[in-house]
């Protein structure tokens, strides 16, 4: 797959997991594990600049934006709580960041 299809799945991924962890879906917890060691596996393979970082970490945190709001929808989550709930999502997105991407960064 190209770089850029990496990105895009790679963030799908993480942005859904993040939004499962945020609003602790606690159902879903196999699934996030299972999301996540196929993104490791993904991430390791290349190296990533700040632009691609960057990139991922905005699809990333759109796709869990959208699975809060359709959580929010379907009853499942307060709208009060949407900005904590995405503040939690992004902190598992720059988790993920610092500890996969951020390790395999070109210099």
């Amino acid at each position: 797959m190209s770089r850029k299809g990496d990105i895009r799945e790679m963030a799908g991924y993480v942005g859904n997991s993040a939004a499962h962890v945020a609003t602790y879906h606690e159902e879903a917890e196999k699934e996030v594990g299972v999301y996540m060691e196929i993104v490791s596996g993904i991430a390791e393979k290349r190296t990533w600049n700040e632009r691609e970082i960057e990139d991922f970490k905005e699809r990333a945190v759109r796709r869990a934006d959208s699975v809060i709001k359709e959580r929010i929808k379907r009853g499942d989550l307060n709208e009060k709580e949407f900005d904590e709930t995405l503040e939690r999502a992004r902190e598992y997105i720059g988790e993920f960041v610092k500890g996969e991407l951020k390790a395999n960064q070109d210099t």
